[in-house]
């Protein structure tokens, strides 16, 4: 999976920071296991509008976005291949708040937040020798969030600055978002298949170094994972700041 975000953002009144961004992203998702026979691209565009309100040592964020999502699918049957291509899209929203406690260069930030995230994927139906039709569905996801980040400041000779930092989090799911999907073999009966249950909690860790410079440039690159019993999700990123 790859993506790109660009985005600007400013302060529009004291302590009070809103921002636009627009995001791209492609996966290429690979079934395993016994039985394996399909493959999926899915391709993900849209806009986030966030805000940040830091009067001094805590903090509120938040953030609404909304997306595209278009799907390609293959699948071996009969000695052929069954494709689709079909659309969808992604409501999310998400708050955070939290406290800094700084004891000279080091500082410790708990957090705690909601996420949420309404998918909804149309009703297709594939080509091929032995297509189906599968229903359209929506998946909610509701997910309590609490966390602590560690933060180190190093000051470099000439004022820059490198920092680096870990935080880790425990995510609860509040919601039901392992809803089955339905749909019939073209010509034939119905099926429904059930999704394989994720766990209510999952556990993540964060690690990033920043650098910003004195002409108004930041350089981050953050890592981010989470992790459950049967699952895994992990993504690396560099971002690049500039303020004029």
């Amino acid at each position: 999976m790859w993506g790109a975000t660009g985005g600007v953002d400013g302060e529009v009144a004291a302590n009070i920071r809103l921002g636009l961004s627009a995001f791209y992203s492609s996966a290429d998702i690979d079934e395993n296991g016994a039985g394996a026979n399909s493959i999926s691209t899915v391709d993900s565009y849209g806009a986030v509008a966030y805000m940040s309100y830091r009067p001094g040592t805590w903090y509120v964020n938040g953030s609404l976005g909304y997306g595209f999502n278009n799907y390609e699918s293959s699948r071996s049957s009969l000695g052929g291949v069954n494709v689709a291509d079909y659309d969808g899209s992604q409501f999310v929203a998400r708050a955070e708040a939290g406290r800094m406690f700084t004891s000279g260069a080091f500082d410790i930030t708990p957090n705690v937040g909601l996420r949420y995230n309404l998918v909804d994927v149309d009703a297709y139906t594939e080509t091929g020798p032995l297509p189906t039709s599968v229903n359209g569905r929506t998946i909610e996801s509701l997910r309590a969030v609490g966390g602590v980040n560690f933060r180190y400041t190093a000051e470099l000779d000439g004022g820059s600055k490198l920092i680096p930092e870990l935080g880790v989090k425990v995510l609860s799911e509040l919601a039901d978002p392992d809803e089955a999907i339905t749909g019939s073999v073209v010509g034939g009966g119905a099926f429904t298949t059930q999704q394989t249950a994720r766990d209510d909690v999952s556990y993540g860790v964060l690690g990033g170094l920043t650098f910003e410079g004195v002409n108004g440039v930041t350089l981050r690159v953050t890592y981010d994972g989470e992790f459950q019993s049967d699952y895994e999700e992990q993504s690396l990123s560099a971002a690049i700041r500039i303020a004029f």
